[in-house]
């Protein structure tokens, strides 16, 4: 008998102690229990989860910046990644860490944060993105100063751009979004790229200054709409500008790029071939036939061309093609080269 009291003397101790401990644990203020982030006694803060992230994006060698940064101002909803600086104390819901731990744990996988949260800022515009659509890089925003700058000093009442290789539209919607005088086309091999310039450009209300063609550049300089394309016949446009940043890596160079690139993003749009000039010739002899008397090419090309390219020209008289300017800013090329913009101006 006595031996039976105290086993339930212990058990309703133990219950006691149970429904204490449950009731203080729910008046404990939200702590970051989930996600194996950070200790218990840790606020999910931004400011916590970002530094978090940003240890274990060093430790597995992805750029810590331009990830978790970006994940976390999509998810918040906040388009500034610069915007967070003022947040870091700001609590996260359940909700949000859920997505931060899910999109973080997918960039470890060295998934594109571009893909990850959808969209990117190019210039002045925000584009929607999906793989494996080639990802615009901020160097290529110099080449809509240059283009920009021609159209500014030109007398044009109107000025028809053409895009070759046009992959999210960046390049010629920024141009059609900062100068109403640009009419433009824009034309890529890639039906699902011609797709989401259409819609990138519905979604910036530039739609009815763009037309857009699923065609082909060939090797003998002439262009090949795809069997349903019956917009235009680009072989007969007579243009003020060409504009295009080509596939122009070399072969070689590619193959040191990181996942991201070689895995995730259209292996068309950044190997240039062999010489990195597989697109760039045929594109300087399509312009030569295409452009205007005084029309220009604007292109961007492999460093390792920058002196190839004016040869070309020059020897190839026929092209009717004038190097008029290199613009060398050294800008490194995702790691491998650098950029540079060339301005081959039409003989008059």
């Amino acid at each position: 008998m006595m031996l039976l009291r105290n086993i339930f003397k212990f058990q309703s101790n133990y219950y006691r102690f149970s429904s204490k401990f449950q009731s203080n644990f729910e008046r404990i203020p939200s702590k970051l229990i989930t996600c194996n982030l950070c200790t218990l006694r840790k606020k999910n803060t931004i400011g916590n989860i970002v530094k978090y992230w940003r240890q274990e994006f060093e430790n597995n060698s992805i750029d810590p910046i331009e990830s978790i940064e970006y994940i976390v101002a999509h998810v918040i909803g906040t388009k500034k990644k610069r915007q967070l600086g003022s947040q870091q104390e700001k609590e996260l819901t359940t909700d949000e860490m859920e997505k931060i731990e899910m999109l973080s744990k997918r960039r470890l996988e060295r998934i594109p944060v571009q893909y990850l949260i959808g969209e990117w800022e190019f210039r002045d515009i925000t584009l929607k993105l999906v793989p494996p659509i080639f990802i615009p890089e901020p160097q290529t925003e110099m080449l809509i100063d240059f283009v920009l700058q021609r159209v500014s000093n030109s007398n044009f009442d109107s000025c028809e751009v053409l895009e070759v290789g046009c992959s999210t539209g960046a390049i010629i919607l920024s141009l059609l979004n900062a100068c109403n005088k640009i009419r433009a086309m824009a034309l890529d091999t890639n039906i699902n790229a011609c797709n989401l310039t259409l819609e990138n450009a519905r979604t910036l209300k530039l739609d009815d200054r763009i037309t857009v063609i699923n065609a082909t550049l060939q090797e003998d300089g002439t262009i090949k709409n795809s069997p349903e394309e019956k917009s235009i016949d680009l072989n007969k446009k007579k243009l003020d500008i060409i504009v295009s940043n080509p596939p122009y890596v070399t072969t070689k160079q590619y193959v040191k790029f990181p996942p991201e690139i070689k895995l995730h993003e259209d292996v068309r749009a950044t190997d240039g071939g062999p010489d990195g000039l597989r697109v760039v010739k045929p594109l300087l002899n399509y312009s030569a036939n295409a452009l205007k008397p005084g029309g220009r090419l604007f292109i961007e090309i492999n460093p390792v061309n920058s002196e190839y390219i004016p040869f070309y020209t020059a020897m190839n008289t026929k092209l009717k093609l004038k190097h008029e300017d290199t613009y060398k800013r050294f800008i490194k090329l995702r790691s491998i080269c650098r950029t540079f913009e060339i301005n081959l101006a039409q003989k008059n």
